[in-house]
């Protein structure tokens, strides 16, 4: 193992819609605070021994809260405080620790949110992951993500295509290259070459 990544947790606020009773309280505590805390001090005993990295994946809701899942948010802080308080000592031992605080990700968590399509992409944001975990010259503590605004319809970008020639008589090869040429971009400039060059290549 080089890196570890933290995922696992439960929300059941985020199902149900409600503060949760007592056997869901420890389990979203048992899950997404002391079995995080537990793997993260196991992984490290192995990677203390060669180097790696640690990925937690927390939440903005273990960052500043969350007025309709407080129980979710209160176990991703206590994750949280125990990083905070270990990252610097484990850094001296050759082991990064690196929070991410992400907004709604699209993942089975999401799946029953009316805007799951827009929210952040779990391959997009793992591929920006990896990156992070391999620097050199720095390392990152931590990340907070949030989701882009939805923005306007992206515009189909413009692509300019050249094409020169004589053109003196116009005839069907010159029609197909020209079609053609089109076919390549958004904008065709044709550029027609000047009496001296047409002479100089025909030789008239």
């Amino acid at each position: 193992i080089g890196i570890y990544v933290n995922n696992a947790a439960i929300n059941p606020e985020l199902e149900s819609g409600r503060i949760v009773d007592e056997d869901d309280i420890e389990q979203i505590v048992a899950t997404n605070t002391i079995a995080a805390i537990a793997l993260c001090r196991d992984v490290f005993d192995h990677l203390s021994r060669r180097g790696g990295v640690i990925l937690n994946i927390n939440s903005v809701a273990g960052l500043r809260g969350s007025g309709h899942e407080p129980l979710y948010a209160a176990s991703k802080f206590g994750l949280r405080g125990f990083s905070e308080s270990v990252k610097d000592a484990w850094f001296a031992a050759g082991v990064r620790m690196i929070d991410v605080y992400s907004g709604a990700i699209a993942t089975g968590m999401s799946s029953q949110r009316p805007d799951v399509a827009d929210l952040i992409d779990p391959a997009e944001l793992a591929a920006h992951l990896v990156g992070l975990c391999a620097t050199r010259s720095f390392v990152v503590r931590e990340l907070n993500v949030q989701k882009a605004p939805k923005g306007p319809a992206r515009q189909e970008q413009e692509k300019i295509v050249f094409a020169n020639g004589i053109f003196d008589l116009l005839h069907p090869g010159h029609v197909k290259l020209l079609e053609f040429a089109k076919s390549l971009g958004t904008k065709l400039v044709v550029g027609i070459n000047s009496d001296r060059a047409t002479k100089l290549l025909k030789g008239l």
